[in-house]
């Protein structure tokens, strides 16, 4: 009973993700054009990345929007990634986004948390970075969905949490990218938008001022409710987030929390790590000879070499007429054999989608390239720095060792008894009393 529940499951499952398919092809040519480039050229990259059951459960399994919400997807992601959007979404520099994002996305001004059960929280720091970029913001903001949604998160919906300090902050902006994308492009809904105040004795009104200027941006921005939430103390504002499902654990001191950003900084080292190890290897040519693909083998056997009657032996025995059944697997094999005459239209649309995918992963693999180079660059100037550095503090101990050799000699040197007839008399100005040796 509960095998047959769970195959009506993946039929039900199956029977969705074909909807969706087709529903995609009876969208006009111009909408669907970037997802239906990235199925054809890398379709493991479209399978892992965007799966059709994650756009479903974010839009309650209606598919004509889920349709929609893919095929945007794709747009979107070509429209802000430029050439590296068809590259994977990792922050080992070999992926889609590249170095400076990276760098930002490292300073740690928006940090994700995956609470099973609960959805993505999302903590917001910006006086962490010294000016804003809301491309690049939008640009992370893709990564942390499309790699760390879950079902939680396409069913409940994310949490977002702008911690409002005192320190110098960026300007805010009023671009609705990032915003608009989540809306409309992301597999992941709302749940709540919360801008929580720090309690800081004496600064209640500055803290105060940012946190309305926050809050209205982010309705203006989101056009969704925003909470404004302010406690008289550490421990009332800490019980007013347990109270809306924000744990402890997943906010900083300053709000009442134990997160440090030590944190943020090992699972940047584990993220690259696993993205490093699961980035997919090369596509190799699994090419099979006839013998294979009948289920022999390519090299002879010795048993059947050795078994192998001469000339003059099977001169000596009898004929024997082969079954029948001998006759059909000989004429099935030689079907097998022989391989099939392709339409001229076929091979030449083959072709053509060989060569598009051959060009696309050549240009993506000089991207890679072209960005490690870049980063071995940008380590190579600083390591020349650094050694520059050294050698001037080379130097300048050189110096000091040798003016104090040369002053420890001079100190020596006067320091020597003075010749005067039968006595040595030392130098007046070391000490203060002559000394006259008998």
């Amino acid at each position: 009973m509960q095998a047959s529940f769970w195959e009506g499951q993946e039929a039900e499952r199956l029977h969705l993700e074909v909807e969706v398919e087709r529903v995609i092809c009876k969208l006009d040519k111009k909408i669907r054009r970037e997802y239906d480039t990235a199925l054809e050229v890398f379709p493991q990259l479209v399978r892992k990345e965007t799966k059709i059951m994650d756009f479903l459960r974010t839009v309650d399994y209606d598919v004509p929007k889920a349709a929609m919400r893919l095929v945007m997807y794709w747009k979107l992601r070509k429209a802000m990634f430029k050439e590296r959007w068809l590259l994977p979404m990792t922050q080992t520099g070999t992926g889609a986004l590249s170095m400076d994002e990276i760098e930002t996305l490292r300073s740690g001004y928006a940090v994700c948390f995956n609470r099973s059960g609960k959805g993505i929280m999302v903590l917001h720091d910006h006086s962490r970075l010294p000016h804003f970029d809301g491309a690049l913001h939008a640009k992370n903001i893709m990564y942390y969905c499309t790699t760390l949604t879950d079902e939680a998160t396409q069913t409940q919906g994310i949490s977002i949490v702008f911690v409002i300090r005192s320190g110098d902050r960026p300007q805010e902006d009023f671009k609705r990218e990032a915003w608009e994308m989540l809306r409309t492009a992301l597999p992941v809904r709302f749940k709540q938008l919360l801008v929580v105040q720090a309690y800081e004795e004496g600064r209640e009104y500055l803290l105060n001022f940012l946190a309305y200027q926050t809050t209205r941006v982010l309705q203006v921005k989101t056009q969704q409710h925003t909470e404004h939430l302010m406690g008289d103390s550490l421990r009332n504002t800490l019980s007013l987030l347990e109270a809306r499902g924000i744990e402890k654990q997943h906010l900083p001191p300053c709000l009442g929390g134990d997160y440090t950003y030590n944190k943020f900084a090992d699972w940047v080292r584990m993220r690259v790590s696993m993205e490093d190890i699961m980035s997919p290897a090369p596509l190799k040519n699994n090419r099979l000879t006839p013998k294979l693909l009948c289920g022999g083998s390519n090299s002879p056997s010795p048993t059947s070499t050795s078994q192998a009657p001469s000339s003059t032996d099977s001169t000596e025995t009898a004929i024997t007429k082969p079954s029948s059944k001998k006759k059909a697997t000989r004429k099935r094999k030689k079907k097998l054999l022989e391989p099939p005459v392709p339409n001229d239209d076929e091979a030449k649309k083959l072709n053509a989608l060989y060569s598009r995918r051959a060009y696309h992963k050549r240009k993506l693999e000089m991207l890679g390239l072209e960005e490690q180079v870049k980063c071995l660059e940008t380590e190579n100037e600083s390591l020349r720095k650094k050694a520059t550095r050294f050698e001037s503090f080379l130097q300048k101990a050189l110096q000091l060792v040798q003016s104090h050799e040369g002053g420890q000699q001079e100190s020596n040197a006067d320091l020597q008894p003075l010749p005067y007839g039968n006595n040595c008399i030392f130098p007046a100005n070391h000490m203060n009393i002559g000394i006259t040796l008998n």
